[in-house]
């Protein structure tokens, strides 16, 4: 209630003041605040930006660099506290380019424009670890197509003329900066001329990546606005020509693939599949070859052909994937009678003294157990790896109850190994495991005798005796 009052009486403290200062005292008054007041003063320039005796290029861009300005510290960079600064003016700046949408689209255009430009040299020289300026870049692009849907003609062309230009810049062409462009320039194209100019522009992106021989993935982003395109205006032949001409590159054939997956030819999209196994197999691209594998699983799974179902889940379960799913789709093609023998023939592999014997093969071996309720054998698992507490405590809650005796005396073994490890981190692990031993049959007594342990082998780590004292006062 008092704070009411005293904002009560502020208001009209401010009213009096009003009525009496003249207009030249409130110039110098306002004058002083911005004095020492970037953002005050920055905040003034773009509410009355409209007043400012320049083209709304000019004005917007002077006022963008003088916020980037304001925050910059002796090295002309932007720390992490300053950017938030920086976004918050920005932010503000592009809320009026929404606003005036409707009123005044060459200021709208003209903001979002200008921060578009700023921001590509920007991130290079700022602190951006939260990834607002980046969410501010891509608003601005939103914003702006905006302003093309309510564009007239002419205003239109000058946007392509711009846009055009812009995305032909080098400070664009890292981390997408570019990717906005490619969204508004279509909806700009209305004479075949302009369509003619936006297909050499990607031409001409195209070689520059080429030139710069690294790795396809710009590249096929750029053919694929150049198929986008063609797609949205009907042209399918010629946009089917060019993934044609790609067909080698991953992304390419699988536009092919799901084409033909759409129209259910199952059998061309599984000659394109094997096909791509075959080139991925040749460029050392493990990736894509089980990509291509679970495609093809996907269609005979459609298919119902059994045969070559086991035949991709084997392939994909062997590989460094190691999926239940795959084991599980496997076991639903076969008897039961037949599966118990091909079930043990796959964990005598995992368990093969040839393979390497790391967490890998422990837990799918452990998930295979608990599949076809090998308790035993489960437990027996648990026991050879006990000193792994992650490895215990993964698997703990399919045997407590069965055997609390044996998983208690796991969890004590773990936690002592891991009591090893010095560091905060370490003792309140100790503690999480500590605590999931206690809600066990018989753990409490195990717990109570860890911390007795604890309290006087580790009687000089007093982080760790200040973490067991808080959160195990009662034992």
């Amino acid at each position: 209630m008092a704070k009411k009052k005293s904002a009560s009486r502020k208001k009209e403290q401010i009213k009096t003041i009003f009525d009496k200062v003249s207009k030249d005292d409130l110039k110098k008054f306002i004058e002083y605040v911005f004095t020492g007041n970037p953002e005050i003063k920055n905040s003034f320039i773009a509410y009355y930006a409209e007043l400012i005796d320049e083209s709304p290029d000019k004005k917007y861009n002077k006022l963008v660099k003088s916020i980037i300005s304001s925050y910059e510290n002796n090295f002309g960079f932007i720390d992490y506290r300053a950017s938030a600064n920086v976004d918050r003016e920005l932010s503000n700046l592009l809320v009026k380019a929404e606003q005036k949408i409707n009123d005044s689209i060459i200021d709208s255009i003209a903001i979002c424009t200008t921060i578009i430009e700023e921001i590509p040299h920007l991130i290079n020289y700022m602190d951006d670890s939260r990834g607002y300026i980046t969410e501010l870049y891509e608003a601005a692009f939103d914003i702006l197509l905006m302003a093309v849907e309510k564009a007239p003609p002419q205003l239109k062309d000058k946007l392509f003329n711009y846009c055009i230009d812009e995305i032909q810049k080098e400070k664009y062409h890292d981390f997408d900066f570019d990717e906005g462009f490619f969204v508004i320039i279509p909806k700009l194209i209305t004479l075949e001329e302009q369509e003619k100019i936006y297909f050499q522009i990607i031409d001409k992106l195209i070689e520059f990546e080429k030139r710069k021989d690294k790795s396809p993935f710009r590249i096929n982003n750029l053919l694929k606005e150049k198929i986008y395109y063609l797609n949205k205006i009907n042209r399918n032949e010629e946009a089917h020509k060019i993934i044609e001409a790609n067909i080698d590159e991953f992304d390419f054939r699988e536009i092919l693939f799901n084409e033909e997956l759409v129209n259910k030819n199952y059998n061309k999209a599984i000659t394109i599949a094997i096909e791509g196994i075959q080139i991925a197999q040749k460029q050392s691209a493990p990736g894509h070859i089980t990509n291509w594998q679970i495609k093809l699983l996907s269609i005979y799974e459609t298919k119902g052909d059994v045969e070559n179902i086991r035949k991709y889940a084997k392939q994909l379960f062997n590989s460094n994937r190691n999926e239940i799913k795959y084991y599980r789709i496997m076991k639903g093609t076969y008897k039961p009678d037949e599966w118990e023998k091909i079930s043990e023939s796959i964990i005598e592999r995992i368990k093969s003294k040839d393979r390497y014997g790391g967490y890998d093969e422990a837990d799918i071996l452990a998930k295979i157990f608990i599949e076809e309720n090998y308790k035993l054998r489960l437990l027996k698992l648990l026991e050879i790896n006990s000193v792994k507490i992650n490895f215990i405590d993964q698997y703990a809650n399919n045997l407590k109850d069965d055997y609390p005796k044996e998983i208690t005396a796991f969890y004590a073994e773990g936690i002592k190994k891991l009591a090893k490890i010095t560091g905060r981190a370490s003792y309140n692990e100790v503690s999480k495991y500590l605590i999931k031993l206690n809600e066990i049959e018989g753990g409490k007594e195990k717990v109570i005798s860890l911390i007795n342990y604890f309290r006087t082998t580790y009687k000089n780590r007093p982080a760790m005796m200040e973490i067991l004292n808080k959160k195990f006062r009662v034992f």
